[in-house]
């Protein structure tokens, strides 16, 4: 007799085997019709850039991530994504883009101040404006 197959996720953990997901990183089973259905989901993605996310500040020779601060941006991730049906990996790429994850990322100045995780235009949100890291970002 054949073993069987290791048994799935459970609901309550998201464990299998040695395996182990995060209920908290699924996004909503949402999928805009202009993407492939064989995208890997938002999860999937966060996950595997988390340790870009962690050790991103020392590009910036600032503190780094704290826990609460990536599981905020992972938060923020969703709820920007739910309200303006903007697909969560797009907001997780232009952060990976524009600071690396890193929630000090200096404000950088042009003809305007572009701020923050995404390096808003003009944008009000930074944890870092002048030269001064704000730790822990709120």
């Amino acid at each position: 007799m054949a073993p069987s197959p290791p048994a799935g996720p459970t609901k309550q953990t998201g464990c299998h085997s040695q395996t182990c997901t995060f209920p908290f990183l699924h996004p909503p089973k949402r999928r805009p019709n202009f993407l492939p259905a064989n995208l890997p989901p938002h999860s999937h993605r966060f996950t595997t850039n988390i340790p870009l996310i962690i050790s991103s500040c020392r590009l910036f020779h600032v503190t780094p991530n704290t826990l609460d601060e990536i599981l905020s941006i992972h938060r923020a991730i969703l709820t920007i994504s739910a309200a303006t049906n903007t697909d969560a990996r797009f907001i997780l790429a232009i952060i990976l883009q524009e600071s690396n994850g890193c929630v000090r990322v200096p404000t950088s100045f042009y003809s305007l101040r572009n701020p923050g995780l995404m390096q808003s235009h003009n944008g009000p949100a930074t944890c870092n404006e002048d030269a001064t890291p704000i730790y822990p970002c709120p």
